[in-house]
């Protein structure tokens, strides 16, 4: 029989039970989207944006003015040459958007549409770029055609206030509409219409309210391969404290964990032509203005500076 045990041995044996370590822990993939598909009044921005400016709208006047070009020809008997110019470049430039636009893929096969759409490329964007095509958006178009057709004929100057509060509205749509994921555990920063960057060496950042925006601003440290890094992340209010959740973790354990980017050294190479070629702009530009002076002299002197200035931020921060 063996003899009667005090709990010494279970005791002892409770230290070779496995202890997780207390290091922390990465927070949760962030994930948002801003924009006229989430966003109501977003969506109404979008919607005279569309009607306005849109590919669509431009098919719509080049068609009504193909339409009352050929009505004027077979009345008159005598084609306008002012209406002849208006109706072709209204053609011109509605197969050109076509043609660079989700519009043209509805001239291929409904196989080819369908993987075109598969892969991506009719993806709703951060409001900017391609658009998926739709009836609601056509209709949208057709009314803003008639809007604009109506103001030429009324007074001929308020296209140009229309179009203006078209573009107006594209701008708004394109620089508050934001969509993206974080990923804290690859420090990596994911579009939903394509592209990735990486805030990997994070030293800290900070962060500016816009309405119902938060932006945030990226700090790193002065290396080799800090310009390519995220700088800048716009992000709903709502998601604001998950954000800074991950942002402050990565800050925090970015500095022991080491990264190609990190490891880089500088390249002396990269700073003494980058930085030669910089001050050689710099010196053109100053001689273009002393020597040829007048418009051309400045704007040699313009580009000069502008590619001057470009070299030698390469080199200071890249070299």
């Amino acid at each position: 029989m063996s003899p009667p045990s005090d709990g010494s041995s279970d005791r002892s044996g409770s230290s070779d039970i496995p202890r997780h370590p207390s290091g922390p822990v990465d927070p949760a993939p962030v994930e948002w989207r801003y924009d006229p598909t989430t966003v109501r009044w977003l969506r109404g921005v979008a919607a005279v944006r569309t009607a306005l400016v849109s590919t669509a709208t431009a098919l719509v006047v080049a068609v009504l003015a193909a339409l009352v070009g050929l009505a004027s020809l077979f009345v008159d008997g005598v084609p306008d040459t002012d209406g002849v110019a208006v109706v072709l470049v209204s053609l011109a430039f509605g197969l050109v958007r076509v043609a660079l636009s989700p519009m043209g893929v509805l001239l291929i096969s409904r196989t080819e549409r369908e993987r075109i759409a598969s892969t991506g490329v009719l993806a709703v964007s951060d409001g900017v770029g391609p658009r998926p095509f739709s009836r609601r958006r056509l209709a949208v178009a057709v009314l803003g055609a008639l809007v604009v057709v109506t103001a030429a004929w009324l007074w001929l100057p308020a296209v140009l206030a229309l179009v203006a509060v078209g573009v107006v509205a594209a701008l708004v749509v394109g620089v508050v509409s934001t969509a993206g994921r974080l990923d804290p555990e690859r420090r990596t920063y994911t579009l939903h219409a394509g592209g990735e960057r990486s805030f990997a060496g994070l030293s800290g950042h900070a962060r500016h309210r816009l309405g119902p925006l938060v932006l945030f601003r990226l700090h790193y440290p002065r290396r080799p391969g800090r310009l390519t890094k995220l700088q800048r992340v716009l992000v709903p209010a709502t998601d604001a404290p998950a954000v800074t959740a991950v942002l402050e973790h990565a800050a925090t354990t970015g500095r022991s964990r080491t990264t190609d980017d990190a490891s880089r050294s500088s390249n002396r190479t990269v700073t003494l032509v980058a930085g030669a070629m910089g001050l050689a702009h710099v010196v053109g530009a100053a001689l273009a203005v002393g020597l040829l002076g007048g418009v051309l002299g400045w704007y040699l002197a313009a580009i000069g500076v502008t590619v001057g200035l470009l070299l030698l931020s390469v080199a200071v921060f890249e070299g």
